[in-house]
């Protein structure tokens, strides 16, 4: 049965996806939603009362792919680079997916169409550390006198960002198709190696 129900709650997500998508959130309707899900009014609305919790839903999704991430210790053996490659090739390979661009897109055009959704996607972002457990690992690295770094956690953001202008925004904003592995992976090592560059001791 909980299988069956995750079943059903993943068709009303999807459907949900594609007609905010396609429609935009005002435009979609329940009614369509229920109809691209083969679900009755009567089961979209017992997991879903309105379109709202809908969008938060599919806001909790695409912050999931920020979240969860354990706390990494800094390791003297292993060469920054090596380190930070190590960690953000399997961190960030969300990049790889479609779902997570067409997430991004749909959340992104929602919250510049609408106050109250810009607020509850910054309401979720607050709650997120960030970062990919490497701010630990970067006041680990200060601390241990292997890192020279002023502000650790803004050298750790400016890292994700640099990767992100590459192998993200260009996705999202211009309908290309996700970066590959190889795109992603050569775009991490070499902002790997500026960070080591311009921050070892």
């Amino acid at each position: 049965m909980s299988k069956m129900r995750e079943a059903k709650q993943h068709d009303i997500f999807n459907a949900a996806m594609t007609l905010f998508s396609e429609k935009g959130f005002d435009q979609a309707s329940m009614d369509g939603i229920a109809k691209l899900a083969q679900v009755s009014k009567r089961t979209l609305y017992k997991y879903f009362p309105t379109k709202d919790k809908l969008f938060e839903t599919i806001v909790e999704s695409l912050m999931s792919n920020f979240d969860q991430h354990l706390p990494v210790d800094f390791d003297q053996s292993t060469s920054i680079s090596d380190q930070l490659f190590a960690i953000l090739s399997e961190r960030m390979s969300y990049l790889l997916e479609p779902q997570f661009i067409q997430l991004s897109r749909l959340v992104s055009v929602e919250c510049m169409r609408q106050k109250r959704f810009a607020e509850i996607a910054l309401a979720q972002l607050q709650t997120i550390e960030g970062g990919y457990g490497l701010r630990h690992w970067a006041k680990q690295g200060v601390e241990q006198n292997k890192l020279s770094l002023s502000e650790p956690l803004l050298a750790i953001e400016q890292l994700i960002g640099s990767i992100k202008g590459t192998c993200y925004w260009p996705s999202l904003m211009t309908h290309q198709k996700p970066v590959t592995r190889a795109e992603l992976n050569k775009a991490i090592r070499f902002a790997c190696d500026s960070f080591e560059s311009a921050h070892s001791r």
